[in-house]
């Protein structure tokens, strides 16, 4: 029987109820009246109360029993209903737990909710990274262009809080609604929490205010939590899926490590990879400078080209900020960021950025940082936990890289330094030193610009003894020793290391050797011999922060080796000199100056060239040491000795030949221009007194003088001719020129 017909029944019922009302109210008064003959109480008031006291009576008998009627009959309706939706739901949580696709997935909540629950207006949507809100599935009224993308700010965007757990707004007349189509009725919001986080909303809406009953909200609220732990069950799903992808991108990471020596291939490759990794559209990948703070971008993929190379301060951009907080990063829109470096302008806009520092035993080695352009299927915060595990392993990978190079370098290093000191060792002159020191600098360390100076005997000023400057020698004037870099050297006696010439020149003038180009690092080490400094090595490079501690050591070395050199070049020259030089005079000796005269002479038989000689000697020498004493005669021999080399061409030869006698040796000089020179000396020695200790000395000079008679002329008989003419001078009266061209006593020549 249906409510309608019941409700037919009781209306007329109730005639007939309240009819018989009225009957009992009489016949009870008239019974009193008549039969007790209680006639005061039969007044029709009384009849009315009474009639009215049955008709409440009826009425509220009435309400109780169709109420309770309609309450059965409703619950047995709602729980026959319940009971469908139940069922109904355990077929979605059958469908559902087989989908593997969110997209799917979402569209099959929403039909069901239709179909199935009875819901005409269904909609679901997610939130991004952004807080965007996408629309992923409906039932019901189309939605516009708007609705399916919602900003925060815009129309229909629904707010949320991560305390609230549902909202059922039983009239929303008065707000704004999502489904913008509806003026009036009611709505449900149930959010969607994965992990505490808001993941989506699950919105429910009908035109009817206060539509919703318990058990729709009750229902409403299981296909939630179903959904959430489905979309949970996806996400560790998707969540295994690339923790496989990092386990096989690390073993990959991991064969690099074994077999790739090249670090420029390294870099590259493990930027590539995380870029796979992690769905990217591009990235960069710099190594940390400890001396200066810097980045230095070394490999850079899907980003502007001229990024690579290019330096990024502490404080500027995504890298700068992973060196000064060494912590992984995530930026949501980069172009908005305030610590956005200008290098990277051309940018699109909403381009996410996500870096992870590489540390390696604690210490900062570099960073990668990849991007995403455009908010769809971006990049998520979770995303850092992979890139900072991928980036330990890359940094491992780098470390030990470099640490192999660093040491084949040093075996290098000290290959070249082993080499380069037999050089050093080897040289037998200043200048044969100076340039193998030179070449074993060039070869471990950079040296655009070198110099070796050395200190003075008085210590006052640094005499540069060779400077290079873009491969080219020129000389340089000497510089008080207590000015620039080597007077700083010379001051504290260590090491100058300047990674900025510039930031040095603020404070203390530099000298620069070189041409225009300046120097940006400069290296100086001093040169000691038996713990005192003799001069500097400096070594200098146009790049920034070109030399390591290495470098400085090596460099020392090779500054101890030359100084060593240096003394035992002076050495060899003091003894050379003494084997070859008249220790009285500083000219040549008997002995070196006739092995000099045999070389003259064979090249004069073998090239046809002239060859003058002439002897001169002191007349009278024996009154002067009987007339002043030995030491003044000595006086005497020396001053002759140094006009005469004064007098002469460097390509002359002066010698001692025995007591006051000298020979000197004329290459390339015919007869006349021997006779021209040997007057010459005469004239000159024998105008002006020698002043000596004694005081001014009067002397002349005795010379005879001959020529190279070619082709077959002998250094026999060319000493033998030239003393002839010395004599014949002597015999003649001395304090004049002769010459003798044959072997006889005569004048004739």
């Amino acid at each position: 029987m249906s409510i309608r017909t019941n409700l037919l029944l009781w209306g007329r019922v109730r005639p007939l109820l309240y009819g018989g009302a009225v009957g009992l109210v009489v016949l009870r008064h008239q019974f009193k009246a008549f039969v007790l003959h209680t006639l005061g109480d039969f007044y029709l008031i009384d009849i009315g109360l009474d009639f009215l006291s049955f008709i409440i009576i009826i009425e509220v008998s009435l309400w109780g029993v169709t109420h309770l009627y309609h309450k059965t009959v409703r619950r047995l309706v709602d729980t026959r209903v319940y009971a469908d939706r139940l069922q109904a739901l355990s077929r979605l949580g059958q469908v559902l737990a087989a989908e593997s696709d969110e997209t799917r997935l979402y569209q099959q909540v929403v039909t069901h909710l239709h179909e199935a629950l009875g819901f005409d207006e269904v909609r679901l949507y997610t939130v991004d990274g952004h807080r965007y809100q996408h629309l992923r599935a409906f039932v019901g009224h189309p939605p516009s262009v708007q609705q399916r993308l919602i900003r925060p700010g815009e129309r229909g965007y629904f707010w949320h809080s991560p305390r609230v757990h549902w909202r059922y707004i039983k009239d929303i007349s008065s707000r704004t609604s999502t489904y913008l189509w509806l003026a009036s009725g009611s709505e449900v919001l149930l959010p969607l929490r994965i992990r505490g986080q808001i993941a989506g909303f699950l919105l429910s809406a009908r035109p009817e205010v206060d539509a919703y009953s318990d058990a729709d909200l009750e229902l409403l609220g299981m296909v939630a939590r179903l959904l959430e732990n489905i979309l949970l069950r996806l996400q560790e799903y998707r969540e295994q899926a690339r923790f496989i992808a990092e386990l096989s991108s690390l073993h990959a990471t991991i064969t690099d490590i074994m077999s790739q020596r090249e670090l420029p291939v390294l870099l590259d490759a493990i930027l590539q990879r995380a870029i796979r990794l992690l769905n990217a559209d591009g990235g960069d990948l710099g190594l940390y400078d400890e001396l200066t703070g810097e980045t230095l971008i070394v490999a850079s993929i899907g980003l502007q080209d001229q990024i690579r190379g290019e330096r990024l301060r502490s404080d500027e951009g995504a890298m700068g900020w992973i060196a000064k907080n060494r912590k992984p990063l995530f930026v949501q829109d980069y172009l908005a960021w305030h610590n956005r470096s200008r290098r990277y302008e051309k940018l699109p806009r909403h381009t996410q950025v996500l870096a992870a520092p590489l540390m390696a035993s604690g210490n900062l080695i570099g960073s990668i940082g990849i991007v995403h352009y455009g908010a769809e299927n971006g990049l998520q915060e979770r995303d850092m936990d992979l890139l900072e595990r991928f980036a330990q392993q890359a940094a491992l990978a780098v470390e030990n890289v470099r640490l192999y190079q660093k040491a084949v370098q040093a075996a290098e290093k000290q290959h070249a330094l082993h080499l380069a000191s037999q050089n050093i060792v080897a040289a037998l002159t200043p200048e044969k030193m100076y340039a193998a020191v030179h070449a074993a600098v060039r070869q471990v360390m950079p040296a655009e610009a070198f110099m070796i100076a050395l200190l003075s005997r008085k210590r006052d000023y640094f005499i540069p003894v060779y400077v290079i400057d873009q491969g080219a020698r020129f000389k340089s004037p000497p510089f008080p020793s207590d000015q620039g870099l080597s007077g700083e050297v010379l001051r504290t006696g260590q090491t100058m290391h300047i990674h900025s010439v510039q930031a040095l020149e603020k404070k203390k003038k530099v000298p620069h050797f070189g041409f225009d180009r300046r120097v940006q690092s400069v290296l100086a080490v001093p040169m000691r011999l038996k713990g005192e400094i003799i001069g500097v090595l400096s070594t200098q490079s146009y790049a920034p922060y070109a030399y390591s501690e290495d470098d400085a050591t090596l460099l020392s070395i090779l500054a101890g080796h030359a100084a060593v050199v240096l003394e035992n070049t002076r050495l060899f020259a003091q003894i050379r000199n003494m084997a070859i030089q008249d220790e009285l005079t500083g000219m040549y000796n008997r002995r070196y100056l006739f092995r000099r005269a045999a070389y003259e002479v064979a090249r004069a038989q073998r090239y046809g060239h002239p060859l003058g000689v002439i002897m001169l000697d002191i007349d009278h020498f024996k009154r002067v040491n009987d007339t002043y004493g030995h030491g003044v005669g000595d006086q005497v021999l020396q001053i002759i000795a140094r006009t005469c080399q004064q007098m002469l061409r460097k390509t002359d030869i002066l010698g001692r030949y025995g007591g006051e006698e000298f020979t000197v040796l004329l290459p390339e000089t015919d007869v006349e221009t021997t006779g021209f020179v040997a007057e010459r000396l005469r004239t000159t020695l024998s105008a002006h007194p020698v002043n000596t200790d004694a005081g001014p000395v009067r002397v002349t000079i005795s010379v005879g003088m001959t020529a190279f008679l070619p082709p077959d002329d002998s250094l026999k008989a060319l000493f033998r001719r030239v003393d002839q003419a010395l004599y014949k001078a002597k015999n003649n009266g001395r304090n004049q020129v002769c010459r003798v061209l044959r072997d006889e006593f005569s004048g004739e020549e």
